[in-house]
């Protein structure tokens, strides 16, 4: 099997070089394909999915008003015992 290209006619190994070729295009055109946000992605981008200031907004509030409560129910406690 070490000899499988010397035992080629030039008609097989000219068919051989058109498939490569055909292969790599196809793969060069399957990745533009995905690079430009076709319908399949077949890998992740590695790209942080970005919030809006508005919803970090949102978020920063109830964790405040999570802290204040917190904050509020600490100092209840620690007057009862006294």
């Amino acid at each position: 099997m070490s000899n499988a290209l010397a035992d080629l006619s030039a008609k097989q190994l000219r068919h051989a070089a058109d498939l490569k070729e055909k292969i790599a295009s196809l793969t060069a055109e399957l990745d533009r394909l995905l690079a430009s946000g076709g319908a399949v992605a077949a890998k992740s981008t590695g790209k942080k999915s970005k919030m809006s200031p508005a919803a970090r907004a949102k978020i920063g509030a109830a964790q405040k008003k999570i802290w204040a409560a917190r904050k509020a129910k600490a100092k209840g406690a620690a007057k009862k015992p006294a």
